[in-house]
């Protein structure tokens, strides 16, 4: 579903990623695992079109998109969830809803979405006209995801949605991943929170110093040696 094949990407005159090459397929989770500064969001935003691709391409369903710009890929289907969750904070839940479906122009399928992701959060229903600042980290997160979802993604992307939440938030975060896929949308998931991360994924990749140290399937990974001492402390 998606190739990224020797990609390097700088901000500036400093690069960031340097050759790393992985695929997400479809109807499955991808993990990529890093310490921070590792180049994780980095490679979500040039998935995305944010950030500067120096070199290498990357292919969604056959289609190469490297250098289409941001809108046109979510046209084609990936959509973010980003690091820090972003959403925007003077506006309500249910304005910040709304805008996760401003390129969409099915005003009835819209609305049928936003009552459906209601239905996954609750909680955003208890809120509906709160200023998403006067949500907790947690809740913000789950507004966040449903924001993404509301462009009915063919590929989801998470940039760390566990940071900075409680354990029994880290938990749930996971089984929203899991409901993600379910639901039909694959997924490529940015973690610093590995055991999280690989309870959910089928594949994993291990980002360090922005190139690609290991990848395999979700328990290969998980009996590498250093993975187990560095990400899960075995």
């Amino acid at each position: 579903m998606l190739t990224v094949e020797n990609l390097h990407v700088s901000w500036g005159s400093l690069e960031v990623l340097h050759g790393i090459s992985f695929t997400a397929k479809e109807g499955q989770t991808t993990v990529v695992l890093g310490p921070n500064g590792a180049g994780k969001t980095s490679t979500m935003k040039a998935v995305l079109g944010l950030a500067r691709i120096t070199r290498g391409s990357i292919t969604f369903n056959g289609v190469d998109i490297t250098r289409m710009s941001p809108r046109e890929r979510i046209l084609q289907g990936i959509a973010l969830c980003p690091e820090g969750r972003q959403v925007f904070p003077t506006l309500t839940v249910k304005e910040n809803l709304e805008l996760g479906g401003y390129l969409r122009s099915d005003a009835s399928a819209i609305r049928s979405d936003v009552e459906r992701l209601v239905e996954w959060f609750p909680i955003l229903k208890d809120r509906w006209t709160q200023p998403a600042a006067n949500l907790s980290g947690g809740e913000q997160q789950m507004l966040a995801v449903a924001r993404m979802l509301m462009s009915r993604p063919r590929m989801a992307l998470l940039d760390e949605p566990s940071l900075g939440l409680a354990p029994m938030m880290v938990e749930k975060i996971g089984e929203i991943v899991n409901k993600i896929r379910e639901e039909g949308t694959s997924v490529l998931l940015v973690e610093q929170n590995a055991n999280m991360a690989l309870s959910v994924s089928d594949y994993a990749y291990v980002l360090d110093a922005g190139s690609i140290v290991k990848g395999g399937s979700t328990e290969e990974v998980k009996t590498d040696s250093i993975v187990q001492s560095v990400y899960l402390g075995v």
